[in-house]
């Protein structure tokens, strides 16, 4: 059935696709549970698909932040039809979203899914946490965007890779422009800051800063620049203005054309 199932996921144009028995993938904080998910969860089936070079290393980042945002929706379909074609063979499915809807509280401040995609990516031995704390795959680097199908069908594990592929390199950590990386691991916050500055957090900074007795300031405020990109940002639900760390990585970086 394994090896079927991964016809069927590579004829949906994924590019990796590998299987995670639920003891296999690494604990991470916020820790996720795969029963809240499915409650008999045997297995969950992880796949990616490749970012195209000439997308995300554009420094429109219209261009990079429409491409990832197609990668996303492309995700979403071919997630829907692996979980249905697990459910044709009498077994329950439950698609994992690639990026938003995200649950959003106090504990995990809307940076967490439902469970992380990345460590069951490690899980389903499709490769392993580099210093960006990315996943760093063989075949296509961190340039990759994943899903995913929790299910109670009984499938055999991949084995689980044990490398480093980063070895003494630091160009993730030298090329971040925000300083969120560093040996010691990501500042998260400083990272979306930085990756998202029309996003929720920088949108709530720029609404505090106006003065709601000013209808002037307000006016003025609502015709700048800064609202519009607000309001595009909140309307597409991600908008990216930094891909240095997928850029920068060496591991199975295309070469440049000339």
């Amino acid at each position: 059935m394994e090896v079927k199932l991964k016809e069927f996921a590579k004829s949906q144009g994924v590019d990796i696709v590998g299987i995670a028995e639920p003891s296999a993938i690494p604990d991470y904080f916020p820790e996720r549970k795969l029963e809240v998910v499915l409650p008999n969860v045997k297995a969950v089936v992880v796949f990616g698909i490749r970012m195209l070079w000439g997308s995300i290393s554009n420094s429109n980042y219209q261009v990079a932040t429409s491409h990832t945002n197609a990668t996303y929706e492309e995700l979403h379909g071919i997630t829907y039809r692996i979980g249905r074609y697990m459910e044709t063979l009498g077994y329950d499915a439950a698609s994992i979203a690639p990026h938003i809807p995200v649950e959003m509280s106090k504990e995990t401040k809307g940076l967490s899914g439902e469970i992380s995609l990345r460590h069951a990516a490690v899980g389903a031995g499709l490769g392993v946490l580099g210093k960006s704390r990315l996943l760093i795959t063989k075949e296509l680097g961190p340039r990759v965007r994943l899903g995913a199908v929790v299910t109670n069908a009984p499938l055999k594990g991949d084995k689980v890779l044990y490398y480093n592929p980063c070895g003494h390199c630091k160009a993730c950590i030298n090329n971040c422009p925000s300083g969120a990386l560093s040996d010691k691991g990501t500042n998260v916050t400083k990272c979306f800051l930085h990756l998202q500055p029309h996003g929720l957090g920088n949108y709530g900074k720029w609404l505090r800063e106006l003065d709601a007795s000013d209808s002037e300031k307000w006016d003025k405020a609502f015709s700048s620049t800064d609202f519009w990109n607000y309001y595009q940002a909140q309307s597409l639900g991600m908008y990216y203005n930094c891909f240095k760390c997928l850029t920068s990585c060496p591991v199975a970086r295309p070469r440049v054309s000339q």
